[in-house]
């Protein structure tokens, strides 16, 4: 995994069932994605602490699910 530098908290509205639909996005120090984090209940991750945030921002259900789709962590 690249090193992360930076993190944004991305959000999107609740599903159907009312669960939380968010994500955490760690980018490393050319702003390159290193990894996408659900959140679901848990909160900021733990690999969030220290690093850099980037202002939140409200985004589309299907960019989320893409964007864990593409940079989930094994």
């Amino acid at each position: 995994m690249k090193t992360a530098t930076h993190y944004q908290h991305l959000k999107c509205t609740n599903d159907t069932n009312g669960n939380p639909r968010r994500v955490f996005v760690l980018y490393d120090a050319a702003g390159n994605i290193a990894q996408a984090i659900d959140e679901g209940y848990g909160g900021k991750p733990e690999s969030c602490r220290g690093l850099i945030e980037l202002p939140s921002y409200n985004i589309a259900p299907a960019e989320r699910r893409d964007l864990l789709k593409a940079y989930r962590a094994a």
